[in-house]
């Protein structure tokens, strides 16, 4: 069941991929806890026999970035959300009660359920990911509640183990998706697979076009991630002297710290903010680590340093002085220096010392759009996306409409 989904992942993800593969010491406790959920749920079905089904949409979510761009939509379309990462759903035909009972008994694990895991062969396989099957079970149940044929699933990201997950899982129940970009791609991700996609830009449509030819039914719009730095103004900032450093789970705690201490010593204020899956303390002499939103950082910080980020869009937009540094190996996955949106990248602390000095501008912001889609006609995008949500339905043939 599981073999085939995460050998993409495996492959293309191979350095991220180790992060999540520990503590198979606390397997058995985690089953035995699944255990008693299960038999809870079976007690807890008996009592609710209620059917959370909807004639609508679905949003399915599983982190921080993918929950912004979908409550983007959601707030016009308010039937069903379901919020992973919070264990929410959220509807206007369910209460806080139901949520409760939902997520702890009603949609938890059945015991037929649980057996599957017991049924997979390989150990090493299973010692690797073990958690994630366990996650997938319950998400695989939970869709059996909740979905239903005339629903539309509507998702974030493609290529998580989660995602392809519920794609595929759709698929073999004749089930339609919708893929509405949270996040640059690269040429690893998978082919568009979901039945309506709706691409950021020119540079998504051209490396989805590289991995394999389009097939299905997309529309390049913009990144809606930068609709609401579009409205921040600071672009007059002034305090050069504060630095927002930010890192991924790829980055070295020791680079950055070079970067730190070199930038502290000649009295620089240096802010850490890590990326949402980054589980480190980060915890360096002499530095803040962020706990504000992105636009108070971008308020407060008017140098950005970074090395693979998608983040490098976001402060190019907000006309903020960003600079690509060496904190891990240098990787290059968006093809931002190979397509010379970014002119150059720094190896040494010093090195970049002096550009900042000279307030020097790293990228060419001719070739932004290309990135970011058409950025001023975002409100017709989203509109045009409501609409089609709002008037997603069957008719009487069984054929999917949109009217």
């Amino acid at each position: 069941m599981f073999d085939n989904l995460f050998l993409h992942q495996k492959l293309n993800f191979e350095f991220s991929y180790q992060f999540r593969n520990k503590y198979f010491i606390l397997f058995p406790l985690y089953f035995i806890f699944l255990f008693f959920v299960c038999l809870s749920s079976s007690l807890m079905k008996l009592i609710f026999q209620n059917k959370f089904k909807f004639n609508t949409h679905l949003f399915i979510t599983f982190s921080k970035n993918q929950l912004k761009v979908s409550n983007i939509f959601n707030k016009h379309n308010t039937d069903l959300h379901f919020d992973f990462i919070n264990f929410k759903i959220k509807s206007s035909k369910i209460s806080l009660i139901q949520n409760l009972v939902f997520f702890g008994f009603i949609n938890g694990l059945s015991l037929s359920s649980l057996l599957k895991i017991l049924k997979i062969n390989n150990f090493k396989y299973f010692k690797m990911n073990w958690f994630r099957i366990c996650n997938l079970i319950f998400i695989e149940a939970v869709l059996k509640r909740l979905i239903n044929k005339d629903n539309l699933v509507v998702i974030s990201n493609d290529h998580s183990i989660y995602n392809i997950f519920i794609i595929n899982w759709c698929n073999l129940n004749n089930i339609e998706t919708m893929y509405i970009q949270h996040a640059p791609v690269t040429e690893k991700f998978p082919p568009l697979r979901c039945d309506y996609n709706i691409l950021f830009s020119k540079s998504s449509e051209f490396i989805y076009s590289k991995i394999s030819p389009i097939t299905v039914n997309y529309e390049v719009y913009s990144d809606f991630r930068l609709i609401n730095l579009l409205n921040l103004n600071i672009d007059g900032f002034t305090n050069d002297k504060s630095i927002l450093i930010c890192t991924n789970e790829l980055d070295k705690v020791e680079n950055v710290k070079k970067y730190v201490v070199f930038f502290i010593k000649i009295n620089y204020k240096v802010t850490i903010r890590k990326h949402p899956a980054d589980r480190r303390a980060w915890s360096i002499m002499n530095t803040n680590l962020s706990l504000n939103s992105l636009h108070e950082d971008f308020t407060n910080n008017n140098i950005i340093l970074c090395n693979e980020t998608a983040l490098f869009l976001e402060a190019a937009v907000c006309n903020k002085l960003i600079y690509k540094c060496n904190f891990s190996l240098f990787f290059d996955n968006y093809g931002y220096l190979n397509d010379g949106l970014i002119y150059k990248e720094y190896y040494t602390p010093e090195q970049l010392y002096t550009d900042i000095k000279k307030k020097y501008i790293s990228y060419n912001k001719n070739k932004l759009n290309f990135y970011t889609g058409d950025l001023l006609n975002h409100k017709d995008h989203i509109s045009e996306i409501n609409n089609f949500l709002l008037s997603y339905k069957f008719n009487d043939n069984g054929f999917k409409t949109v009217t």
